[in-house]
């Protein structure tokens, strides 16, 4: 068994039950979920799991008062894990949730606005654009790594993605880029690994032996 201290941030919409059996599965017993600022700071590694929209989960990280300390802890290149959310949220900015400009002629602009992210990474979370596939994209997909075979963290096989959003690779935020996913004939990211910091659009908790791995 691991004494790893492993702290799983419980912001009030995140998959917790699922994520703390795959943990418990692998033998983590040390874990314990955390909400509050005095608990983020002192955590040594942070598991951030999220469902929602991107807007609620802002919204809840900063009612709880954890927003600033759970980016420092990012900025700080401390031990991170995102799941989804916990991985949108590391870019500058988000769409889901925000609500549309209207017009004096009570129509709605086509420019959404935004919701600021935690802004570790540069770019921001935007929906997806594709005809030719359904949208939110639901089920099983496969990650194409950009890092050597010996650093990649995400391995081989097929892992379960549950998603309207996405991240875009650009030039700015490259070397954040761990793998990129195919959906609807567009590329998006769907992990990112940077020093001490990771985390992926996918379940691994939901993605069996391939997301156990990760």
């Amino acid at each position: 068994m691991s004494s790893l201290p492993i702290s799983v941030l419980d912001y009030g919409a995140g998959n917790i039950v699922s994520l703390l059996n795959a943990l418990s599965y692998l033998g983590y017993d040390n874990v314990k979920c955390i909400n509050t600022r005095e608990e983020v700071e002192a955590a040594t590694v942070i598991i951030f799991p999220g469902v929602g929209s991107y807007s609620s989960a802002m919204a809840n990280l900063t009612s709880l008062g954890v927003l600033d300390s759970l980016r420092a802890h990012v900025l700080a290149d401390k031990p991170y894990f995102g799941i989804c959310l916990g991985m949108q949220t590391l870019f500058e900015y988000g769409e889901e949730g925000a609500e549309q400009d209207v017009d004096c002629d009570g129509t709605s602009t086509p420019t959404p606005t935004t919701i600021k992210g935690i802004g570790a990474i540069a770019g921001g979370v935007t929906r997806f654009t594709t005809t030719l596939s359904p949208v939110p994209s639901i089920g099983w997909n496969t990650t194409l790594s950009l890092r050597p075979a010996s650093s990649c963290i995400v391995g081989r096989g097929h892992k379960y993605f549950v998603h309207s959003y996405r991240a875009l690779p650009s030039p700015e935020n490259a070397a954040w880029v761990h793998t990129t996913t195919m959906y609807g004939g567009e590329t998006y990211i769907s992990s990112v690994s940077k020093g001490r910091v990771f985390a992926c659009q996918f379940h691994p908790e939901k993605s069996g032996d391939a997301g156990l791995r990760v």
